[in-house]
């Protein structure tokens, strides 16, 4: 549920915008905390709030106050292709209402931007007359409300997101309770099927594809961001290289690694085109060379493979810790006392130290694309406090393994939060008795990145070697990921 304030005037949760006419009703809405109450001795139910406005002003010049205490707020959120469904069912209580005065309705805004449709209103489950203008719901009771009277209200919205807003790969959902619930206890279940969760949320329960937050409102609502992707992908991946000689090349060797393998995802197709022809060839378990005699001063180099990734294709992953946990004396004398600011830091109290050091990364730094092929060194990224995903998976990487987690760099393309596919580093840890993977950049901590991360290779293990004559004069090598769906 996005967007939503109480009140017989309309509320925008951002700003509110008032014309002259309707000021002093707004402004009278805000006063009595968005109820209408009328007198049932004098004034009969109010379908049109506004013509409530001057019996408002003479009654409640004073003191008068009214309000609607909500106890609970229950709401299950079904996401769909192109938005969102949601049931929300709110108990509540009338209170402060003077003598001889009753509510007669009570209304929701919904911020005017989002396209929503809003059926099954019931109050006490029963239906009752309502109308949606502006985004704005109004409900009339079918009875008066009067201090002391418990009701229920329920209402189905179904809303439609703009489809080019809509990240296919890392989509974001809203939990929202509004500050007017405010000491109620909250429960928002959110079903997510053909999706897999890849924030971490801690006030919330995790079981398959569905997210449950049981707890209270505060003054401020309750406002969480949850990350999905979809549950399964296929993909053409390309490592192109091209290499490039003031002269001739002549006697070349090329010697690659092998690209793409690990068992978090599935590889099929895999393959190495060269142009012009190699002469001989060889292939090893980790790596394969390639022997050129060559006339011309260009070389490039084609490496592809089909690629699935997601839940489907998630192997488990065996890789020796031991490995992966080795720290410099100059790493454990920089970032020891960064770690006990996080311990310490009581924004991270909660969360589990492999997600705390994460939130720490993604808060700290800045994303700053001046920092792209550049490879500052630790100190010089907590100087500066900025840097591209390198920068944030290296500073991850070493904090986790200060802090006795197991962890590594990985290389790799991905779509998630980029206008398109390209180049990104995130990291695997050893957490739980097992390696997951983790996105300091994009804060994915749940230990599942999105399904358009694919593995290339681990950090400073992808370099291509090569051999050439000294009358080669320069030589330069570029390299490109390209990456399509199937």
């Amino acid at each position: 549920m996005v967007a939503i304030a109480s009140g017989s005037g309309k509320i925008n949760r951002d700003h509110e915008t008032v014309s002259a006419s309707n000021f002093l009703f707004k402004l009278l809405c805000s006063r009595l905390r968005k109820l209408c109450i009328v007198a049932p001795s004098r004034v009969r139910i109010i379908q049109d709030m506004k013509k409530f406005l001057y019996f408002a002003l003479i009654f409640f010049t004073t003191s008068a106050h009214a309000d609607l205490a909500i106890s609970n707020w229950h709401e299950v959120i079904q996401v769909t292709k192109s938005g969102r469904r949601s049931t929300v069912t709110i108990a509540a209580q009338v209170k402060d209402i003077p003598q001889n005065q009753a509510m007669t309705g009570f209304s929701i805004g919904f911020d005017e931007k989002r396209k929503i449709n809003i059926t099954n209103v019931l109050v006490d489950d029963q239906l009752v007359k309502y109308g949606v203008e502006e985004n704005e719901l109004k409900i009339t009771f079918n009875h008066r409300k009067t201090t002391g009277a418990l009701l229920s209200i329920k209402f189905t919205c179904e809303e439609e997101y703009d489809e080019t807003k809509i990240n296919p790969y890392l989509r974001q959902e809203l939990v929202y309770v509004p500050g007017f619930a405010a000491g109620a206890i909250a429960t928002v279940i959110i079903n997510f099927p053909g999706f897999e969760l890849t924030t971490f949320n801690p006030n919330a329960i995790v079981s398959g594809d569905s997210l449950t937050y049981v707890g209270p409102v505060s003054k401020a609502g309750l406002r969480e961001i949850v990350k999905l992707t979809r549950s399964s992908e296929s993909w053409l991946v390309t490592v192109n290289t091209k290499i490039s000689a003031q002269n001739q090349l002549g006697n070349l060797s090329v010697k690659m690694p092998k690209y793409f393998q690990t068992n978090r995802q599935r590889v099929q197709q895999s393959s190495i085109d060269f142009n012009p022809t190699p002469i001989a060839t060889e292939k090893k378990d980790e790596e394969s060379s390639a022997h050129f005699r060559l006339s011309g001063s260009e070389l490039t180099i084609r490496n592809s493979a089909s690629i699935f990734t997601g839940k489907k294709w998630r192997g488990r992953v065996f890789r020796n810790t031991l490995d992966y946990n080795k720290v410099s004396k100059e790493e454990s004398d920089l970032l020891t006392p960064i770690l006990w600011q996080i311990r310490s830091d009581g924004k991270y109290g909660a969360l589990p130290l492999h997600v705390a050091i994460g939130k720490f990364v993604h808060d700290t730094l800045e994303y700053d694309l001046s920092y792209l092929n550049q490879r500052p060194s630790l100190q010089d990224i907590l100087k500066n406090k900025a840097g591209v995903c390198t920068e944030f998976a290296r500073l991850y990487d070493a904090l986790a393994r200060v802090a006795g987690i197991p962890s590594l760099v990985i290389d790799g393309v991905a779509c998630g939060e980029y206008d398109k596919c390209q180049g990104h580093s995130w990291n695997m840890i050893f957490y739980d008795n097992s390696w997951i993977e983790v996105d300091p950049t994009w804060e994915l901590m749940s230990g599942t990145v999105s399904s358009s991360h694919v593995y290339v290779n681990d950090d400073g293990k992808g370099k291509i070697q090569i051999q050439y004559p000294a009358s080669a004069g320069r030589v330069e090598m570029k390299m490109d990921l390209v990456m399509e769906v199937l």
